[in-house]
C-alpha cells in the first residue's frame, strides 16, 4: 500500500470535541467550500481572513459561521480543536498546520495530503444517510466522480428504506432481549433480500419478509409490526 492509502475512514462526532471549536483560516472559494461543509454537520466554524467571499458573507448573516477579518495569527486558532488551512498561500496553510499541532489541534491542508492530519472526502447525502468516499489523495477528481454516482443512487429512494430499516430496528429492540439474537435476525433479513425486496416490490411485501424471519426467533405481535411504515 502506498502512502496515499494509509488513510482510516472515521465519522467525526463535532459535538465531541469537548468545546473545541472549528477554524478555517482563508476567505476565498475553496474555505467556503470547507466551512459550508462544517456548518452543514452542525458546526459553527470561526473563519479568519482579511477578506471573504460573498458566500461566506452571507453565511455569516446566517449565524452559520464567525469571521474575523484579519491577517492569520497563531492566536486565532487557540482551543481550537479542528483547523483547516485553505488559503492560497503554501507557506501561511504549513505555518497553520505547524501552529495546530503545536496547540494539539486536528489538520487539514487544503490540497497537501502530506501535511494533513486527515483529509476531507467526497460526500453523498440523502435525509441521514452519508456516504463518504476518498482514494487516499490519489485522486480527489475521481472521488467526486464516484461520489455523484453514488448520489444518484441515494436520491433514487434510499433514505425512505432507510426509514423502514430504523423502524425495523426499534421494533427489534422491543420484542427481543438479547443483541446475539438481533444480530441473528438482521443476518437472516439480510440474506433474504429486505433491501432489494423494499427496492423492488415496496413496503407490504417487505413487512411480511420481516414478520416471517423475526417469527422464527421470537413471538412477534400486531402491535409490533404495526410500529412498520406502511
Amino acid at each position: 500500500m502506498n502512502d496515499h492509502g494509509r488513510y482510516l475512514p472515521v465519522a467525526l462526532n463535532l459535538a465531541r470535541l469537548a468545546g473545541r471549536g472549528c477554524v478555517v483560516v482563508g476567505g476565498g472559494r475553496e474555505a467556503e467550500f470547507k466551512a459550508s461543509v462544517l456548518a452543514n454537520f452542525g458546526a459553527a466554524p470561526l473563519i479568519v481572513s482579511p477578506e471573504v467571499t460573498e458566500g461566506l458573507a452571507e453565511m455569516e448573516e446566517a449565524g452559520d459561521v464567525e469571521i474575523r477579518r484579519e491577517v492569520y495569527g497563531e492566536a486565532a486558532i487557540a482551543g481550537a480543536g479542528l483547523v483547516v488551512a485553505a488559503t492560497d498561500d503554501e507557506e501561511v496553510n504549513a505555518r497553520v498546520a505547524r501552529d495546530a499541532r503545536a496547540a494539539g489541534a486536528t489538520v487539514n491542508v487544503v490540497d497537501d495530503a502530506g501535511e494533513s492530519d486527515f483529509i476531507a472526502m467526497a460526500l453523498a447525502r440523502a435525509g441521514d444517510i452519508t456516504v463518504a468516499v476518498t482514494t487516499g489523495g490519489a485522486s480527489p477528481a475521481f472521488a467526486s466522480a464516484l461520489r455523484d454516482r453514488i448520489q444518484k443512487l441515494l436520491d433514487a429512494g434510499y433514505a425512505e428504506h432507510l426509514e423502514f430499516f430504523a423502524a425495523v430496528r426499534n421494533m427489534l429492540m422491543g420484542v427481543t432481549v438479547d443483541f446475539r439474537q438481533r444480530v441473528r435476525i438482521w443476518r437472516e433479513l439480510s440474506a433474504a433480500g429486505l433491501l432489494e425486496t423494499l427496492e423492488r416490490d415496496g413496503r407490504q411485501p417487505a413487512r411480511e419478509l420481516v414478520r416471517r424471519v423475526v417469527e422464527k426467533h421470537v413471538s412477534l405481535s400486531a402491535t409490533g409490526l404495526d410500529s412498520l411504515p406502511k
